[in-house]
């Protein structure tokens, strides 16, 4: 996995600022589509007189398919590539959506929204990632906080916006007209001309064959005996295998997929470190982000109120993500234990704060102190995640990574409500938060210490 990387440097290559306009805009539609669903909550769950734990989970599958699909959408971009990939998740985006907004049950809106919006969000919002990720090296923390910065402006501009438009247009109204700005995806998936490093493709074909070629020579050497006999028992070897690999056609393409998936990853210890505080704080952010509106409600705030809450913690979010570039302009390395230190705690206490007070402006500050959290550790994770392999397999270590992390957040979605439901509030599971926040401390100390004599 630590691989040399390759000496050529994509940083000024025109095509990758394109890219990070196209991903900007994609996370700002993807996350708005999340927002809007946390805000849409507790109206859904009137009209289908259902649980406000269940639709909250929709919402936060349809969110985080986009992670688990990772490895699975990393094979498909080597195969189909990036463009087709890009524009069939903003066709899918829209379609489920669209069709959301005319379900009559409960199973309806989550297959619509899941099966086929979540796909569609999965394909749009991995491959603008990975895009962005395989251009640039020296200036990619720059790239990356403008990148991501569409999550938090998204929640910003869409949160209160959806407010106004469900006293118009009711939730389906709504749902309906985020159906129809998610067809725009197809417009930004078309300005992708390239392939995620183009010589991937060719390379992960010679390895498929070289390897099964040599696994084929070994057992030639081992079976061909010394005596006058083995030209004529070589040959007729030969001919068996040759019809063994024409009546097994799958046997070269499995171990091609195989190959596209990099298995490996996940045997490298930095990288379970770095991707298990990672999860530990996807699972907190997750459940936040669908859930912030309802328990600003359930804390007394009105809807008007409530709805402000993703605009002060998309606002703190932004400036978070600045501070990683900032840092690293001055030598400060974004991956201390001393920033990590910080940011843990800092994310452990705001959300302390955030269980106990009731008032607008204590709910507001205390939004935006976790988002800011949250913009620094993603931050400094996806600079440190972005040193553990070359271009050629960045894509892989990013796919498994969100896999982890999709899963975490669907765990902490079904967590924050089955936990409302057990009991009446979202107090206890802002107090679990606070301290699966600090879990990342030591995850990041036993990283420091293996680096450290790994490179002695």
């Amino acid at each position: 996995m630590s691989s040399p990387r390759r000496s050529t440097n994509y940083d000024n290559h025109p095509m990758g600022w394109v890219i990070i306009g196209a991903s900007f805009i994609t996370n700002v539609i993807l996350m708005g589509n999340v927002k809007a669903l946390g805000v849409l909550l507790i109206a859904i769950e009137a009209d289908f007189s259902s649980h406000l734990w269940l639709i909250g989970w929709i919402a936060t599958l349809h969110s985080m398919l986009k992670n688990v699909l990772g490895p699975l959408i990393t094979v498909l971009i080597r195969i189909l590539g990036s463009r087709f990939v890009f524009i069939s998740g903003g066709i899918f985006g829209g379609i489920g959506l669209t069709l959301a907004s005319q379900s009559t049950s409960v199973v309806q809106l989550a297959i619509c929204l899941v099966l086929v919006s979540g796909v569609g969000t999965a394909f749009s919002g991995f491959c603008a990632f990975a895009l962005m990720a395989s251009y640039f090296e020296e200036r990619y923390s720059v790239a990356n906080a403008i990148s991501t910065a569409g999550f938090p402006i998204g929640m910003v501009v869409v949160g209160p916006v959806t407010q106004i438009l469900l006293d118009t247009y009711g939730w389906r109204g709504v749902v309906l007209l985020l159906g129809g700005l998610s067809f725009n995806l197809v417009a930004f998936g078309a300005l992708v001309t390239t392939n995620i490093v183009p010589s991937s493709s060719k390379r992960y074909k010679e390895v498929a064959i070289s390897d099964k070629d040599e696994a084929s020579r070994k057992k030639t050497e081992e079976e061909v005996p010394t005596d006058s006999g083995s030209i004529i028992e070589l040959s007729t070897k030969d001919d068996e295998r040759k019809q063994d690999t024409t009546s097994h056609p799958d046997f070269l393409s499995c171990q091609k997929f195989s190959t596209m998936m990099d298995f490996s990853v996940l045997a490298n210890p930095r990288f379970i470190l770095v991707t298990l505080a990672r999860c530990c704080s996807e699972l907190c952010y997750t459940c936040w982000v669908v859930f912030m509106v309802s328990h600003g409600q359930f804390q007394g705030l009105s809807y008007v109120h409530s709805s402000l809450l993703p605009t002060a913690f998309g606002a703190g979010n932004v400036l978070g993500k600045l501070v990683v570039p900032l840092v690293e302009k001055n030598g400060f390395n974004p991956a201390s234990l001393r920033l990590a230190f910080f940011v843990c705690s800092l994310l452990g206490v705001s959300f302390t704060l955030t269980a106990l007070v009731n008032s607008f402006a204590g709910q507001m500050v205390s939004s935006a102190s976790i988002g800011f959290g949250f913009g620094v550790f993603f931050q400094a994770n996806d600079s440190l995640t972005k040193t553990l392999a070359d271009d050629d397999r960045i894509i892989n270590i990013l796919g498994w990574r969100v896999l982890f992390g999709g899963f975490a957040g669907i765990f902490g979605g079904l967590l924050g409500g089955w936990l409302y439901e057990w009991t009446g509030s979202f107090q206890i599971t802002l107090f679990a938060f606070a301290g699966l926040t600090l879990l990342p401390i030591p995850l990041y100390c036993i990283d420091s210490m293996y680096a450290k004599k790994k490179n002695s």
